[in-house]
């Protein structure tokens, strides 16, 4: 492996003089999303399909129940 004579030196030096862990600001990686109410992608035009499906089926229903 190239390198490989490195390793161990890198190795020694972190051994020897230890390491320093430094904090990360959390405002680096935390992030605050606002989500959509509606989105027109396939989600989104699911639940519409499915809502006026069940709308025109409620209706039917309601229809033949009462006028039939």
């Amino acid at each position: 492996m190239s390198g490989s004579g490195r390793v161990s030196c890198v190795a020694d030096y972190v051994t020897s003089h230890g390491v320093k862990v430094k904090a990360v600001p959390a405002g680096l990686y935390q992030f605050d999303f606002l989500n959509p109410a509606w989105s027109p992608d396939l989600a989104g035009w699911s639940l519409v399909i499915t809502t006026l499906t069940l709308i025109l089926a409620t209706s039917s229903f309601i229809r033949q129940r009462f006028t039939g």
